[in-house]
């Protein structure tokens, strides 16, 4: 099968049929299908120019597509789609979280960026926002704190007094200084009490009809997932869970093996 980075340039999608493609996506994981005016109300263009696209991504074997039909992804096109979605998230969650931008801002220049930025920016975001989350040097703290008095909204200038006050602080505690709680703190969400209704997908029963709450892996496995349709927000069920082997869930209207090892890494909560 062919990946988003093995696709012939001549492939390549324009912004206009991404948004298509997002769009499709999205409906299909709300309503394991979709129509043409479903996605003229999401892209926000009337019915009379969805049917170009539409065929354009069929003839790119992307979607299955015919008129007054219902319209679903290839295995082709739920990988390309994937990829978008995942660019567009990756682009909102590191403005939003890193950046500290206003969740509707963070959505709103994701949309414009996500077209422009190329796929190698984004695995460097992606890596980055795993290292600012997770280093010891660094940690959610280092970013609360840019969000705060240090980032582009506080009064800024405290540096030096701030760096003074860590290497005292560091003196005086020896081993357990504000690195080592900053490592403590940066990682203590994966290792924390899940919510009351949360589990991890290796443990979920079979006939469960969860959806995926996130990620606890880096960058390398969340993008693999991405590939495979497996983001947060998506509706999955479980179908068989053996002793052994993988697990085989259902998504988008396909089934999916899923290795113990990786299900132990995505957690997963029941649909509403």
């Amino acid at each position: 099968m062919q990946t988003p980075e093995q696709a012939d340039p001549e492939d390549a999608l324009s912004a206009s049929l991404e948004d298509y493609l997002e769009a499709i996506f999205h409906i299909v994981i709300e309503k394991q299908a979709a129509r043409a005016k479903d996605i003229a109300e999401r892209v926000g263009v009337n019915r009379s120019s969805v049917t170009g696209a539409l065929r354009t991504l069929s003839e790119k074997e992307l979607i299955n597509y015919a008129p007054y039909d219902v319209v679903t992804l290839t295995e082709r096109g739920r990988v390309a789609a994937a990829d978008v979605v995942r660019r567009h998230s990756v682009l909102r969650d590191f403005l939003e979280r890193v950046l500290g931008v206003e969740p509707d801002e963070a959505e709103s220049a994701a949309c414009r960026m996500e077209h422009a930025v190329p796929r190698s920016v984004i695995d460097r975001l992606v890596a980055f926002a795993d290292f600012a989350e997770t280093c010891p040097r660094a940690g959610t703290d280092w970013i609360e704190a840019f969000m705060g008095e240090c980032g582009p909204n506080g009064p800024g200038g405290r540096c030096a007094q701030c760096l003074a006050q860590c290497m005292a602080e560091k003196g005086q505690e020896g081993d357990d200084g504000p690195a080592d709680r900053r490592h403590r703190h940066a990682h203590g969400h994966l290792h924390a009490a899940p919510a009351a209704d949360m589990q991890m997908l290796a443990s979920a029963r079979p006939g469960q009809k969860m959806r995926v709450s996130a990620i606890a892996s880096g960058a390398a496995l969340k993008a693999r997932l991405a590939a495979m349709g497996l983001l947060p927000g998506v509706q999955i069920e479980v179908i068989s869970r053996p002793t052994r082997g993988p697990l085989i869930v259902s998504i988008m209207g396909g089934r999916l093996m899923v290795g113990r090892e990786m299900a132990e890494k995505i957690a997963v909560a029941p649909a509403r």
